[in-house]
């Protein structure tokens, strides 16, 4: 479920994940449990003064480690993160602002955004106090990036296609939270609604 909503004019995002059967697989049980630590390692990051970047990387660090211990990727995690091969399973940023009225962008208008972890990201300022951001990592297996002959020879020394190959089905797994920077960190708005 991605779910929107106006909350005193601020239109906050949320999203969960459930089984149709209401249990999961092991397949889904593990990227559930690895985009669970994935978002919650990136909301401690959410400080007055962290770098949005940092946020995303934090995320995309502990994916691909995930991957790693799932066999799906190999290598030096940081190489993973330069090279932008965990972006194949994280192809998005890790969250947006939260504005009112409207889906914030995160400052002015920037045609160009930097890269991290092999993706653009829309938010490129360090975080303040009193924002309000969403924090959303999740794991995909897209079958046009999966399935691609240029991504799967650019990363052919990080990526295990043929373990790939036995989750090319299975979809993905994305959680979303509103939190707000304070002083002393971040604290979750969405956090009651049950993940």
């Amino acid at each position: 479920i991605d779910a929107g909503a106006d909350v005193e004019d601020y239109c906050v995002d949320i999203t969960r994940v459930f089984s149709a059967d209401q249990k999961f697989s092991a397949q889904q049980k593990q990227i559930y449990d690895l985009v669970h630590l994935a978002q919650s390692e990136a909301i401690k990051k959410c400080k007055p003064e962290v770098q949005w970047q940092s946020v995303h990387r934090t995320a995309a660090k502990v994916i691909a480690e995930g991957l790693k211990s799932l066999k799906l990727m190999k290598g030096e995690t940081d190489s993973l993160l330069e090279t932008g091969a965990v972006s194949v399973f994280l192809p998005h940023g890790v969250g947006h602002m939260v504005g009112l009225k409207v889906r914030d962008v995160g400052g002015k208008y920037n045609p160009n955004p930097r890269m991290c972890c092999g993706v653009k990201l829309r938010v490129d300022l360090p975080l303040k106090e009193n924002f309000m951001m969403t924090v959303e990592p999740g794991v995909y297996f897209v079958q046009a990036l999966i399935e691609n002959p240029e991504i799967r020879t650019k990363y052919k020394d990080q990526i295990n296609w043929s373990e790939v190959e036995k989750w090319k089905d299975f979809g993905g797994i994305r959680l979303e939270d509103d939190v707000l920077i304070k002083a002393t960190g971040a604290e979750n708005l969405t956090a009651p609604v049950p993940k």
